[in-house]
């Protein structure tokens, strides 16, 4: 058998490296001629590529996230969502270009931030200057800044809306069966103290409160305590009730009394009088001519009614004109807060009456000089429309009607009463038989 050799046979070019770096194979071959028994490899290796492969190093640690504290204020730590970034170096070789750095979403605590502020507290003083405040909550911890924010108000003088001096009497009716009520009606009173706020004095505002019910009693006198904190206390110490009438007569005759001056006492002289009278009930007495006795001592009388018992013609007859700037009413004590800032601004808005504004009114019979000015009046008759002249009659309430001198009517509902109009415009009631048994069908 005939053997071919490889020897001397043409090997091709080596092939391209198995790799790029880190040691390889390249190869070369070459073909057997004359059959494929041909003694030899066909081909060979050789090594390559032994250069250092690139190589990273490793990944430095991701660096403080990128976002920084809100609203522009410096913080000692990162806040919010931002990005986090690392980084690693190429060792050996040309390492591709973007993984060179890495990046990442980050939250990171909450940026410290203020909330917005609330409301204005209420001033510490009505006048004479005072201090509010208001507050705000700091969101994540850590804000720069104060939390609470104060500021001055209410630097009008305490005497501003209520200057010169001013003796105010206060009336109220005071029974066993009030209760509760009377606690109310109490801190009424107090708070028109409290809001027109002015330190009692020979040159400013004074008080006094009465109570009534069978009898008119003096709580406290007009000189008798000298501070709002004193008034406080008073009216913290009322002493139980005794009774159940409401002598609202004797009551008016007792504040005028109470408003007149005597040896330095009551009422200073050409000083503005107020009276402000509050009753829950009708009249058990007569009231007109007292009211009248009243109105003559004070430059006014504010009249609050309290309830559903009370006389609305009869409380207008005793508060001063015009009714609606002195006549009130709230059906529950507790409604009474809500009059205590219009009853406070009445009292320092009421002026000193003048006597001649009478002599200027043109009264057909008499006229009162009042804070709003001369209110005409009739001793005989009543007053026309026009609030100057009289008319020759008497009011009959019960039917809204004007009755003439010398008119009789039965009073509707009283059982044989009867009135009769007198010329002097009083009306003149008796009581004459009647039948019960055949009222009625008996």
């Amino acid at each position: 058998m005939k053997i071919n050799a490889l020897s001397g046979q043409k090997w091709t070019e080596y092939s391209s490296c198995s790799v790029s770096c880190g040691g390889g194979l390249r190869t070369a071959t070459r073909i057997c001629q004359n059959g494929d028994s041909c003694e030899g490899r066909s081909d060979r290796n050789q090594t390559c590529g032994e250069n250092a492969c690139p190589t990273w190093s490793s990944w430095t640690a991701f660096g403080e996230c990128s976002v920084t504290c809100g609203l522009g204020e410096k913080c000692s730590k990162t806040c919010d969502e931002g990005l986090k970034s690392r980084s690693r170096k190429c060792k050996s070789g040309n390492c591709k270009s973007n993984l060179l750095d890495e990046t990442q979403q980050c939250t990171e605590t909450v940026c410290p931030r203020w909330d917005e502020w609330e409301a204005w507290s209420i001033c510490t003083a009505t006048c004479g200057g005072g201090m509010h405040y208001r507050q705000r909550q700091c969101i994540g911890g850590g804000c720069q800044g104060m939390p609470m924010a104060y500021e001055p108000c209410n630097q009008d003088a305490c005497d501003a809306g209520c200057s010169g001096p001013r003796d105010v009497l206060f009336v109220a009716h005071y029974t066993t069966y009030m209760g509760s009520t009377f606690a109310d009606i109490s801190a009424f009173f107090e708070n028109i103290i409290s809001t027109i706020n002015v330190e009692p004095s020979d040159s400013s505002i004074r008080f006094a409160f009465s109570f009534f019910n069978h009898a008119y009693i003096e709580f406290f006198a007009f000189d008798w305590l000298n501070s709002i904190d004193e008034y406080k206390w008073a009216f913290s110490s009322f002493p139980p009730a005794s009774g159940n009438a409401n002598y609202i007569g004797r009551a008016l005759k007792g504040a005028a009394d109470t408003m007149t001056p005597a040896f330095g006492k009551g009422r200073r002289i050409d000083t503005v009088g107020t009276v402000v009278l509050l009753t829950n009930a009708a009249s058990t007495d007569e009231v007109n001519e007292m009211a009248d006795q009243l109105k003559e001592k004070v430059d006014r009388v504010i009249v609050v009614g309290l309830g559903y018992a009370f006389g609305q013609d009869e409380l207008a007859g005793i508060a001063s004109s015009p009714t609606k700037e002195n006549l009130y009413t709230a059906e529950e004590s507790s409604d009474l807060a809500g009059l205590v800032r219009t009853i406070a601004d009445e009292i320092c808005s009421t002026e000193l009456s003048n006597p001649s504004d009478c002599g200027r009114a043109g009264c057909e019979q008499e006229c009162r000089a009042e804070y709003s000015g001369a209110t005409c009046l009739c001793s005989r008759g009543i007053l026309n429309e026009d609030g100057k002249s009289c008319l020759a009659g008497c009011i009959d309430a019960d039917a809204n009607t004007i009755r003439t001198p010398g008119e009789s009517w039965e009073v509707e509902g009283m059982f044989g009463m009867t009135c009769t109009c007198l010329e002097s415009g009083d009306t003149d009631c008796t009581f004459g038989t009647y039948d019960f048994y055949n009222y009625g069908g008996w």
